[in-house]
């Protein structure tokens, strides 16, 4: 788990921070094929196309969702003009 030192009567434990990946991996609770699988797909794994195709996918859910913003913003106001403009006879 991590190594523990002793400074001036105090003990001090240091843990190393581990990825989820690398809890599985060292994990005597799965099978080793699993465990072969995960290496294989973890090294086929290229951060930067990650990253790349999330932006992408952020910026097209912001456009999407700023379109329908928009769209009920641009009804509300004819709706609303509509309404301010309507003249009560009475």
């Amino acid at each position: 788990m991590g190594w523990l030192e002793e400074i001036d009567c105090m003990a001090f434990s240091k843990v190393i921070a581990k990825t989820p990946y690398q809890r599985v991996i060292e994990s005597k609770h799965i099978d080793s094929a699993i465990t072969r699988k995960l290496k294989r797909q973890h090294k086929e794994l290229n951060p930067a196309e990650l990253k790349r195709n999330i932006t992408k996918l952020q910026n097209k859910l912001i456009r999407l969702v700023t379109s329908k913003n928009n769209a009920k913003k641009k009804d509300n106001f004819v709706y609303n003009f509509h309404e301010a403009t309507k003249k009560d006879f009475v």
